[in-house]
C-alpha cells in the first residue's frame, strides 16, 4: 500500500507542477492511493484463497478488504458525489467494486485475473479522472 502512496504521489506532484491548486492535488492522491489500496487487498484475498491459506488468514485479508472499501465508498460519497455526474458515477464504481470484492471466491486463472484487474483498473482511473475534473 506503500507503493501505492508514492505512486499516486507522482501523481498528485505532476498536477501540482500543471498549476493545479493543493487541496486538488490532495484529493486526487487520496483517490488513488485508496482505490489501488483496496484492489490490491482484494486480488491478495484472491490469491491467498487460490494458494490455500488457511481460513483465519483470509478472513484477516477480508477485514482489510472491508475496511478498505467502505472507506473509499464513503469518502467517494462525500468528496465526490455532490460535484455532479461524474463524482456520482465514480461513486457507484467504488461501491461496485466493493460488491466484487464480497463475490464468493472462485477458481480463476492468473492470467485472467490479472487481465480482469488491470482492465477494471484503467475503467476506473479513467472514471476517476472524470469525477475529479
Amino acid at each position: 500500500m506503500a507503493a501505492q502512496g508514492a505512486f499516486a504521489g507522482l501523481a498528485a506532484a505532476m498536477l501540482v507542477a500543471a498549476g493545479d491548486p493543493f487541496p486538488s492535488a490532495l484529493r486526487a492522491w487520496w483517490f488513488v492511493t485508496l482505490v489501488g489500496s483496496a484492489n490490491l487487498a482484494h486480488v491478495r484475498r484472491w490469491l491467498g484463497q487460490a494458494h490455500g491459506l488457511d481460513q483465519e488468514e483470509v478472513r484477516k485479508r477480508m477485514r482489510l478488504v472491508h475496511a478498505l472499501h467502505a472507506l473509499l465508498v464513503a469518502t467517494s460519497v462525500i468528496l465526490l458525489a455532490p460535484r455532479g455526474l461524474g463524482g456520482i458515477l465514480w461513486s457507484g464504481w467504488t461501491l461496485l467494486l466493493y460488491l466484487r470484492a464480497l463475490a464468493p471466491y472462485r477458481m480463476t486463472p492468473a492470467r485472467t485475473l490479472g487481465w480482469r484487474e488491470g482492465g477494471l483498473s484503467v475503467l476506473g482511473l479513467l472514471l476517476l479522472w472524470r469525477a475529479l475534473l
